[in-house]
């Protein structure tokens, strides 16, 4: 997806760290392999799952969250079709 994000001209960052917060101070950083898409759209890419699991959708509400972005997306290339789920903070 980075290469043809690349070709396409599009901007984009790998490896994004996602902050944990308590009471208020950043305690550390998670670094995730999402990508961030034009600093607005958070991309989770699976593969061979017949769907994601719930913890992928838990997973991207919290980092959504936690960068303060409105919206991701999880693309599972699965065994028998593409599945593409728009997912929104909160």
């Amino acid at each position: 997806m980075a290469i043809e994000l690349n070709c396409q001209g599009v901007t984009f960052e790998q490896a994004i760290k996602i902050p944990t917060i308590l009471n208020g101070q950043t305690i550390r950083y998670e670094t995730t392999g999402y990508l961030m898409i034009s600093d607005s759209i958070l991309l989770n890419i699976r593969s061979l799952l017949d769907f994601p699991s719930k913890y992928d959708f838990a997973q991207m509400k919290t980092y959504l969250n936690g960068l303060g972005i409105r919206a991701g997306i999880i693309a599972n290339f699965g065994k028998k079709q593409l599945q593409l789920y728009g997912v929104t903070a909160t």
